[in-house]
């Protein structure tokens, strides 16, 4: 049974759902320090809507680079959520680092620069699965400073999708931040978003082995005229 505030408000703590880890990828595992919840998934993965065609996300075609990746990703995910704003992070050494966003206010990109605990987004990382917050003034995984910036930013409620590889690494995160109370997902956005994620995942991955490729080359050809 979900516990009562303090008087002075009348919604309840819980106001925090997760989607179950899809059962065909392994669990990939983040070394963030956040606490389990008690959360229910959506469960129900149905047929996708109709989307927008964005090149930058299709396997097919010539290499893009990791900027049009995100912008793509950025303009995808509130489309399937129905929301204003979002934002796009991704890991590094441990953390998730804020890499692009629309519609957020110059306070919130301040405060979540980095992060490494007491978000959903980070929660959504350490258990691999996405998570909703309907209500983000009721819900306590986010600790003050946090609350007090995601609200300033005129988000009421957001949802999380963790970026996963194929090989079970979550390599990012996409956050969606609605302006009003965000109920349940469907189970075609909840799939929409899966898909997303893992395609987004999958160009990152291609573009830092390219990137990576090239540097190699670039050092040995150096190294071969010493």
């Amino acid at each position: 049974m979900p516990t009562t505030r303090p008087a002075r408000r009348s919604t309840t703590r819980r106001r925090i759902r997760s989607s179950p880890a899809p059962p065909s990828r392994p669990a990939a595992r983040l070394p963030l320090l956040v606490p389990r919840r008690q959360c229910r998934g959506t469960g129900d993965f149905g047929a996708a809507p109709a989307l927008p065609d964005l090149p930058a996300l299709r396997g097919e075609g010539k290499p893009v680079g990791q900027g049009a990746v995100l912008t793509a990703a950025l303009h995808r995910a509130p489309h399937i959520t129905g929301a204003e704003m979002g934002s796009v992070q991704l890991v590094e050494n441990g953390m998730l680092r804020l890499e692009k966003h629309t519609g957020l206010n110059k306070r919130f990109t301040d405060h979540f620069t980095f992060v490494e605990h007491s978000t959903t987004c980070a929660q959504a990382a350490a258990e691999a699965r996405q998570v909703t917050v309907e209500d983000v003034a009721a819900c306590d995984t986010f600790d003050e400073g946090s609350r007090r910036a995601i609200l300033r930013a005129g988000s009421l409620a957001c949802h999380s999708v963790p970026l996963i590889s194929p090989k079970g690494a979550v390599v990012g995160m996409i956050s969606s931040h609605h302006d009003k109370a965000l109920g349940d997902l469907t189970g075609a956005q909840s799939n929409s978003l899966h898909e997303l994620g893992g395609q987004v995942a999958r160009r990152l991955v291609r573009h830092r082995g390219t990137v990576a490729g090239a540097l190699n080359r670039l050092h040995a050809l150096a190294t071969t005229r010493r």
